[in-house]
C-alpha cells in the first residue's frame, strides 16, 4: 500500500535541546577560568609532591637515625659490647640492624609518593582541559567543543569519585587494624 495524500506523515519529535543564556554562558566561561586555575595548581601540587619524593630518601634517614643511639652508626660497633634491646639475633652479625626494614619503609612511602603525584597530575589534567575547552566553546559557540569539555569534566568527577572510594576503604581498613593491634597489645600486655 501506497501512502495517499489524505494519510498524513509521522511528524519527527524534535530532540529537547539545551539553550544557553548569556548568563549562563557567562558563568560557564568564569568557570572555565577557575577550572583552569585549579589545573595548573593541581600540576604545581603533583610537582611538589614529586620534589618531596626526592628528598625522602635524606629526611627518611635523618628520622631514622635519631631512633637508635648513635653508637650503633659507629664503624666500631661491637653488639656484644653495648647490648640494646632493639637489637635481633641476626644483629650481632649485621652492625646495622634495623636498616632493611627502614630501606623498605622508604620505598614503600616512595612509591606512593609516586603513586599520590600521578593520580593528582591526572586530576588536574581533566579539570584544565575542562576549563580550556569551555572558555573556548562559549568564546566561539561551538557545540561539539561543550560536549567534549563537559566529557572531560564528566571523567573529572569519576576519577575524583574513585580516589574518593579508594580513601575511604584504605581509611577503614587502617582503623581496623589500629583497632585489632589495640586489642592484641592490650591483651597480652602485663599488668
Amino acid at each position: 500500500m501506497e501512502p495517499t495524500e489524505n494519510e498524513e506523515q509521522p511528524t519527527p519529535i524534535p530532540e529537547p535541546q539545551v539553550i544557553l543564556t548569556s548568563e549562563a554562558q557567562y558563568y560557564l566561561y568564569e568557570s572555565g577560568k577557575w577550572a583552569r586555575f585549579l589545573g595548573v595548581m593541581g600540576f604545581i601540587g603533583a610537582g611538589f609532591l614529586l620534589l618531596v619524593r626526592f628528598f625522602l630518601g635524606s629526611i627518611m634517614s635523618m628520622i631514622f637515625q635519631y631512633r637508635q643511639p648513635s653508637y650503633m652508626y659507629s664503624p666500631h660497633f661491637n653488639p656484644m659490647m653495648h647490648p640494646h634491646p632493639m637489637i635481633q639475633p641476626y644483629s650481632m652479625m649485621h652492625p646495622y640492624p634495623m636498616m632493611g626494614q627502614h630501606a623498605l619503609l622508604g620505598w614503600l612511602i616512595w612509591l606512593i609518593y609516586i603513586g599520590l603525584a600521578i593520580v593528582y597530575f591526572f586530576i588536574s589534567l581533566k579539570l584544565y582541559r575542562f576549563g580550556t575547552g569551555i572558555k573556548q566553546a562559549i568564546e566561539f559557540k561551538d557545540t561539539l567543543q561543550v560536549s567534549s569539555a563537559f566529557n572531560e569534566l564528566h571523567a573529572f568527577f569519576k576519577l575524583k569519585g574513585i580516589v574518593l572510594i579508594c580513601t575511604v576503604a584504605i581509611y577503614t581498613l587502617l582503623i581496623i587494624c589500629i583497632i585489632i593491634a589495640f586489642a592484641v597489645v592490650s591483651k597480652n600486655s602485663i599488668y
